[in-house]
């Protein structure tokens, strides 16, 4: 779905309006960052913790805590966004850009939410309302593109406004549906307490490293390539560069959905049992380096076809860009359980000084590329920044914390995925671009998928944890997976 949305909009507007529709998406995702990351930071870990450890009335506490800091931060970031949309921002582009903007607010109002269901390991009241969310978004293509019925016009076109006016709707039926199926989640007769005086000191200790870390994060992590872009170039890298990172969210999907379940887990293990953290995040790195890899080398393959179906002919010069960041997406998708062990043993001082190294690496590297390569200088540039603040997170968690990081595997399924990057984009070059990607994808999956078996791609103790995963799926496709699953790990 989202797939769709993007290609048949940009398709229709071009890059370079589609340029300045990604710049406002990045105004929104920097202020947004802002107003999330406190409450945020805090109830991954302690509302965790607290559910973990069967603490009722401290986790009713903190769910408490996070909507009253939430509600003050709804009207600090309104008033700081109408201020700037009226003194920075052109007046023909102010309504769309304020419907961006507008949508930080029920992203911010579903926080607490979200990590109360985290906490609860209740996944599936996080899941549903995405499904449902992005079932919504054809809404902002009929918005954007408008709607004829012959001679009659049953939907104006309102290009870049509409395509704001469907997304904002969307996150507000995604709210609704995690307020809903949030309610619920303490005993009946939970008691009304105010928090520790000892965990509230751990919480502005913890909070204070968060914040910096926040800043160091947006550099490295959050595309800051999107500022000298439009310093350096012009709407249209930026558009060719927003069909690079859009497409790689949506690779970047379905392991965020694994790396957000899993962190709620790391965190109700480290309450319930502090000395099976490390193990359970090297399982975690197991599986999305299985999930990621594939994705990410299988994109790149058939890069060339998808963007010419999706996208059309004016976005051809993106193609390099989006196959360079879909390889580049990896360290990033694969970082996770290591901060999630540092962040649960408060380890943070540490990333605060290595992300500093790493956010001198990003901004050096994107000023030296996008003054040369527009684009394809931003992938460049973000990819450098990301891998140099991997290696020393990692290092770190291995040599000082004990976390296994599991090489032997990685470099397994990544070997498995390589290759079958490679078949499939040989699968592409002898036909048109729509029975390229028809013909190149399912010899990839098949082909991955022989080769993790041939390889052992796989530790031991994962066999009985991918097996259980099929119990919780529905009859038909339960079938499949534990067919599939035993032929692999067999």
């Amino acid at each position: 779905m989202a797939f769709a949305t993007a290609g048949i909009v940009a398709r229709s507007l071009g890059p370079a309006k589609m340029g300045r529709y990604a710049f406002a998406i990045w105004l929104a995702m920097v202020m947004g960052a802002f107003a999330m990351h406190g409450v945020g930071a805090i109830l991954s870990k302690y509302l965790a913790e607290a559910f973990g450890k069967g603490d009722w009335p401290v986790a009713k506490a903190l769910v408490r805590t996070g909507y009253q800091i939430q509600f003050t931060f709804l009207i600090l970031i309104g008033v700081i966004a109408a201020f700037y949309v009226y003194w920075r921002i052109p007046e023909g582009q102010r309504l769309f850009t304020s419907l961006v903007l507008a949508t930080v607010l029920p992203g911010l109002l579903s926080i607490p939410p979200t990590l109360t269901n985290m906490a609860a390991e209740d996944f599936s009241a996080n899941v549903i309302p995405a499904l449902i969310s992005t079932l919504c978004q054809p809404l902002g293509i009929v918005l954007a593109l408008g709607w004829t019925w012959g001679p009659h016009v049953i939907v104006k076109r309102y290009e870049l406004t509409g395509l704001a006016a469907g997304f904002l709707f969307c996150k507000l039926v995604d709210l609704a549906l995690r307020l809903w199926l949030s309610r619920g989640r303490f005993p009946e007769g939970t008691p009304h307490v105010a928090l520790p005086a000892e965990l509230k000191s751990r919480m502005w200790t913890f909070l204070w490293h968060s914040s910096a870390l926040l800043v160091l994060d947006l550099i490295v992590w959050e595309r800051s390539e999107v500022f000298f872009l439009k310093k350096f170039s012009d709407n249209v890298q930026l558009g060719f560069y927003y069909t690079g990172f859009s497409i790689s969210g949506v690779l970047m999907a379905l392991p965020n959905s694994f790396a957000h379940a899993a962190s709620a887990s790391l965190m109700v293990e480290r309450g319930r049992n502090p000395s099976a953290l490390n193990r359970a995040a090297a399982a975690s790195m197991r599986y999305m380096a299985m999930m990621v890899f594939p994705m990410a080398a299988g994109l790149a393959a058939v890069s060339g076809p998808l963007i010419r179906i999706l996208y059309g002919p004016r976005y051809i010069p993106a193609i390099p860009v989006f196959a360079l960041m879909a390889l580049l997406v990896i360290p990033k998708a694969l970082v996770g359980p290591a901060q999630w062990v540092l962040r649960a043993v408060e380890k943070q001082a540490f990333m605060v000084r290595w992300m500093i190294v790493g956010s001198i690496v990003t901004l050096g590297a994107d000023y030296f590329f996008i003054r040369r390569y527009g684009a394809l200088g931003a992938a460049w540039g973000n990819g450098i920044g990301q891998f140099a603040a991997v290696a020393g997170i990692w290092f770190y968690a291995q040599h000082e914390e004990g976390l296994p990081i599991p090489w032997s595997e990685m470099a397994r399924m990544g070997g498995a995925a390589a290759i079958m990057g490679g078949i499939a984009y040989l699968c592409t070059l002898p036909f048109s671009i729509l029975p390229a990607v028809l013909i190149a994808v399912p010899v990839g999956i098949v082909t991955y998928l022989a080769l993790l078996r041939a390889l052992r791609s796989f530790a031991e103790e994962d066999g009985p944890r991918l097996r259980d995963l099929g119990s919780k799926l529905p009859g038909p496709l339960r079938d499949w997976y534990l067919g599939g699953m035993r032929w692999i790990l067999d």
